[in-house]
């Protein structure tokens, strides 16, 4: 008979015996209900026999009910023995009621572990144990992982090289690792429980207790740099505040993690004086390149422009040769200011401070005047000197200090490495369409050896006790990086014995516009002389012998007046203006030469006004300033009479003619 027969025969019975229909409906109910219950059910008779097994428990088990009918509780027990079920019936009958963990291998053979929980009844005078069983397999192997995981990640926690703690609104830690603990000198029972107040100075604790709050306020991540004070030990902290989300989604508490960079801040506060003690060394090495620029500068100046006085007064009295004495003092005074100028550039292009002003640059004059310029020094030397331009008129955007430099040491090493033959400057187009400076001579040539250190800083081919040509092997070092200021490459070839050709080649050029004053920079004067007689000149420089050589040059073609201060300028301005000024950069009183240009450059009277900047601080930076201030042009101390008045010329509007 089945286990659905015996139970309908016992409904049958009970109707027999006049139970009322209504309770034989609520008992049908009940076993249809533990029939189809998701949960395994088994009845089980004192002598370990099943008396009934749902649906659940077949498929459990992987059985017919009939087979598990005709079995017994070892099919449900791998640990089952006689003697241990006796041992659990009578516990159970005693109980009422027993749970345990089971260990069950299936039909497939594979091992499930379910939980049972027990119960004692009696029915209808038999007794059974009404058994539940449920697979906790899964269950328990996630608690085993999640405990497995959770024993990890405390070992992490606890062998971690950072603090971490768990901490609350209110500033009170529920979890705290060794090493946190260690940190506040206690042990991790000793903070776990406590508030902050109780551990740290108020100020700290006030301080770390926002940062907490702020981060389960406003559930964010929030990273802090701090210094702390721990067990009367002043520490640098970098800590990160994390908001933990409970099994609400409610923030309530934030883990802290803190890592100690003490050492790491106090190397960096070491690396940061060590850098302001060389900032301060540069600064002093800046300012003494500087000063040494400006003190040889301002005498050369006067020094120079004097010899060419006494050179033209003694002229007709002087003997055969003795005008070598002259230029001697030239060229000598020329080695000199370009090996201060070599230093002192070169130092401030290693230190970065150079800002080139590209604004277009007539590449035809500015060669030529380098021609004109070097060559006294081939005659000299006896030397052809040969100028070439195939292409005309043509700007370039450059600019033009450092391009001129650029051409200025090609040039001058081609003169000063050549004894006999030429050097040619020519002004071409290359191969690929861009306009090309070459400079060719017929010098000494370059080893192929040397050639490719041709551009490293204080080398030449020649040195020690025996080389045959001066300098210090900075010139062309220079060269190649201003080359890099205007997107320019130069080409070398050479031959030792035959000559060398440097080749610049420059990309951003366009014609000359017709119109000299829309070139960009305003390069030229406009307006009336301020006399009709000679144009008026204001000379504004603070070096009493730089004053007097200027008004000795100057008063035969202009009417010339000097101001040692921006405040007698502006007073002398005001009387009566001027058609051009010659501006210092240092100047007595409160307000220097570029500050006094620039606020002439904002008087509508007087910011029409050509400005000529003459000085002896000659730093890159110094001219940039000057440019940016409203100077037209920039002239360095040393300079040359005929210099001086071809920029003058080329500024006024009623050009003087030069004195040679």
């Amino acid at each position: 008979m089945s286990t659905d027969d015996l139970q309908r025969s016992d409904i049958v019975s009970l109707a027999r015996d006049g139970v009322r229909q209504r309770d034989l409906d609520e008992l049908e109910f009940m076993r249809f209900s533990v029939e189809h219950a998701a949960a395994a059910i088994v009845w089980i008779q004192p002598n370990g026999r099943f008396r009934y097994v749902n649906e659940a428990a077949c498929a459990l088990y992987g059985a017919e009910r009939t087979e598990l009918l005709a079995s017994d509780v070892s099919m449900i027990d791998t640990q089952y023995s006689p003697e241990r079920w006796i041992s659990l019936w009578q516990e159970l009958r005693v109980k009422g009621a027993l749970s345990m963990d089971l260990n069950v291998r299936l039909r497939d053979g594979s091992l499930k572990l379910l939980q049972a929980h027990a119960s004692y009844i009696s029915f209808g005078g038999e007794e059974l144990s009404f058994v539940t069983l449920q697979d906790i397999t899964e269950r328990t192997r996630t608690q085993e992982a999640l405990r497995s995981s959770q024993e990890q990640y405390r070992a992490l926690v606890e062998s971690a090289g950072d603090a971490i703690a768990v901490i609350d609104a209110t500033g009170t830690f529920q979890f705290i690792n060794a090493i946190g603990a260690r940190n506040l000198k206690r042990e991790p029972e000793d903070v776990i429980g406590r508030n902050m107040t109780e551990l740290f100075p108020a100020a700290v604790a006030s301080y770390q207790t926002s940062l907490i709050r702020r981060c389960i306020q406003t559930a964010s991540r929030i990273k802090d740099e701090s210094e702390t004070v721990l067990a009367g030990e002043s520490r640098w902290y970098l800590a990160s505040f994390e908001p933990i989300h409970d099994a609400d989604g409610i923030v309530r508490t934030a883990v802290m993690v803190a890592h100690d960079i003490t050492d790491h801040k106090q190397a960096e506060l070491e690396l940061l004086a060590a850098k302001e003690r060389a900032e301060k060394s540069e600064q002093v090495k800046d300012a003494f390149i500087a000063n040494i620029s400006h003190e040889i500068r301002t005498p050369l100046n006067t020094i120079n422009g004097y010899a060419q006085v006494i050179q033209e007064v003694f002229e007709d009295r002087m003997r055969p040769g003795e005008k070598r004495f002259f230029d001697s003092i030239q060229r000598g005074s020329e080695r000199l200011v370009r090996t201060v100028d070599e230093i002192l550039n070169f130092s401030r292009m290693q230190a970065g401070d150079i800002r080139p002003l590209l604004q277009p640059v007539d590449l035809a004059a500015l060669t030529h005047r380098l021609v004109t310029e070097f060559r006294v020094s081939a005659q000299q030397r006896l030397l052809s000197m040969t100028y070439i331009n195939e292409i005309g008129d043509v700007e370039v955007v450059a600019d033009e200090y450092y391009l001129g430099q650029i051409l200025h040491n090609i040039v001058d090493n081609a003169v000063k490495y050549t004894t006999q033959g030429s050097v040619t400057v020519r002004l071409h187009y290359d191969a690929e369409q861009h306009v090309a400076v070459e400079v060719r001579d017929t010098g000494v040539g370059i080893s192929a050896e040397y050639l490719p250190r041709l551009f490293e800083p204080y080398t030449q081919e020649e040195h020690g006790h025996s080389r045959t040509f001066d300098g210090i092997g900075l010139g062309l070092a220079l060269a190649r990086r201003y080359l890099d200021f205007h997107n320019a490459t130069v080409t070398v070839q050479s031959e030792k014995g035959v000559g060398s050709s440097f080749v610049v080649h420059l990309a951003d050029t366009r014609p000359v516009a017709e119109a000299a004053d829309a070139r960009a920079g305003g390069a030229r004067g406009t307006g009336k002389c301020a006399s009709d007689d000679k144009p008026g000149v204001l000379v504004v420089e603070d070096d009493l012998l730089t004053v007097e050589y200027l008004q000795l040059i100057l008063e035969s073609h202009y009417d010339v007046r000097t101001a040692a201060s921006a405040v007698e300028a502006m007073r002398l301005l005001k009387r009566k203006t001027a058609d051009i000024i010659i501006m210092d950069i240092s100047l007595k009183g409160k307000k220097n030469g570029v500050e006094l240009t620039k606020e002439l450059r904002k008087s509508e009277q007087f910011k029409h006004i050509p400005i000529v900047a003459l000085t002896a601080h000659a730093f890159p930076s110094d001219r940039e300033s000057c440019m940016l201030a409203g100077c037209n042009e920039f002239i360095a101390k040393p300079m040359s009479r005929n210099q001086l008045y071809d920029v003058m010329n080329r500024l006024l509007a009623k050009p003087v003619a030069s004195d040679g």
